[in-house]
C-alpha cells in the first residue's frame, strides 16, 4: 500500500519529528495588524522548545519520561522472493505508542519549580503570548509599536480573565 493520495498526519505525540512542511489552518483576526498568524504556530513551537517547568534554584528543566512501545508490523517475505529488497517489508498493525509516566526531578533539596518562560521579540499583537499563557507558561514580549503593544496588552488581558 502506498500513502499517494492520502493524507498524512503531521506531527506525533509518539516521537516523530515534525515534518518541513506544516499545514496550519489560518484563523481570522479582526484588528488593523498587517501580519498575524494562527494560534496553532506558536502552540507547536512552544510544546517543542519550551519546558512546562524549570527550578527556579538550578535552572534546570523537567523532561518528561515515556513509556514507548514499538511499532507492529505483520511481515511478509514478498520482498524476499521478487530478490529487490535487502530490508523485511510487511504491513503495519498497530502504530507506535508513547505514554507519559513522569517527569524528571533535579537534584535540589527542595525544588521550587516555575512555568518555562517564552520570549517573543516581536510580539505584535500578543498571540505568542496568549498560547504561552494558554499552554501554563510564562511570557514576555517586546514590541516597539505603540499601537500593536496596545492591542497586544489587550489580548492578553482577555486571555488572563479567560484562564
Amino acid at each position: 500500500a502506498t500513502n499517494i493520495g492520502r493524507k498524512r498526519s503531521v506531527g506525533s505525540p509518539t516521537g516523530r519529528n515534525k515534518r518541513t512542511v506544516w499545514t496550519i489552518a489560518t484563523q481570522p483576526y479582526r484588528g488593523a495588524h498587517f501580519a498575524t498568524f494562527p494560534e496553532e504556530l506558536p502552540r507547536r513551537c512552544i510544546k517543542a522548545a519550551c519546558p512546562p517547568e524549570i527550578c527556579a534554584q538550578c535552572d534546570m528543566a523537567r523532561v518528561r519520561l515515556m513509556d514507548v512501545s514499538p511499532m507492529e508490523i505483520r511481515r511478509t517475505d514478498w520482498g524476499e522472493q521478487a530478490g529487490t529488497r535487502t530490508a523485511s517489508s510487511g504491513t503495519m498493525i498497530k502504530p507506535r505508542e508513547a505514554k507519559t509516566i513522569g517527569w524528571t526531578d533535579c537534584d535540589c533539596a527542595e525544588p521550587d519549580y516555575q512555568p518555562g518562560l517564552v520570549l517573543d521579540p516581536f510580539a505584535g499583537i500578543g498571540t505568542t503570548g496568549v498560547v504561552a499563557l494558554q499552554l501554563g507558561r510564562d511570557f514576555i514580549g517586546i514590541e516597539l509599536s505603540p499601537k500593536y503593544a496596545k492591542m497586544a496588552r489587550a489580548k492578553l488581558a482577555r486571555a488572563v480573565v479567560e484562564a
